[in-house]
């Protein structure tokens, strides 16, 4: 898949409610480069979900707007990793790295080849068969990793993937983030706080 960059232009966003309106973001304006990491850093509250769920498409701006690649405003093929695992408990791990290839139509001997190549690349090979249930939380947080990675996306977002890890989790997890990434080369956005 070809790798994409993007610019945010004046980006703002406003969430209205009943008695007040509440400005998330007021003018974001910086460029991302094809496969490049960015990693944003804030305070909790500073609007870093927020801009990630725009480029993600799930919320639109109030104003301003991200233009992709080209110039063109179609949103890229997006990956986005949660806090939270968010892995599927009645799935293997192979299952729920390949999952969105199933959803792509895979056929299963190939989604599984992949899915084991990646699961070798972030020390999981031996646990393909094993439930989450069985995982540490790093572990598990692996897995999500692992199945944003193995998308065939343009943009990889992630919002604050380690912040529930302790401190020597995170960091290993962040140097695996940062092989992976240097495997992989998506253009990818990291939210830290």
């Amino acid at each position: 898949m070809t790798e994409l960059g993007f610019r945010c232009d004046s980006v703002s966003h406003v969430f209205s409610n009943r008695s007040s309106d509440i400005e998330a973001l007021k003018d974001v304006t910086f460029s991302a480069q094809p496969g490049e990491f960015i990693c944003l850093v804030g305070p909790s509250g500073c609007g870093k979900s927020t801009l990630l769920r725009i480029l993600a498409g799930l919320l639109e701006p109030t104003s301003g707007k991200i233009v992709f690649g080209n110039g063109a405003t179609e949103r890229p093929t997006t990956a986005l990793v949660f806090q939270e695992h968010g892995v599927f408990p009645w799935m293997t791990v192979r299952e729920n790295v390949a999952f969105g290839l199933e959803m792509q139509g895979v056929p299963r001997v190939e989604r599984e080849r992949r899915a084991d190549d990646l699961l070798r690349d972030v020390g999981l090979s031996g646990f393909a068969s094993s439930y989450p249930s069985v995982l540490s939380v790093g572990m598990r947080q692996r897995v999500g990793v692992a199945r944003a990675f193995m998308s065939d996306v343009q943009l990889l977002l992630m919002d604050e993937p380690f912040g529930a890890l302790d401190a020597l989790t995170k960091r290993m997890m962040q140097e695996e983030l940062l092989r992976l990434w240097r495997l992989h080369r998506h253009t990818l956005v990291f939210v830290t706080h």
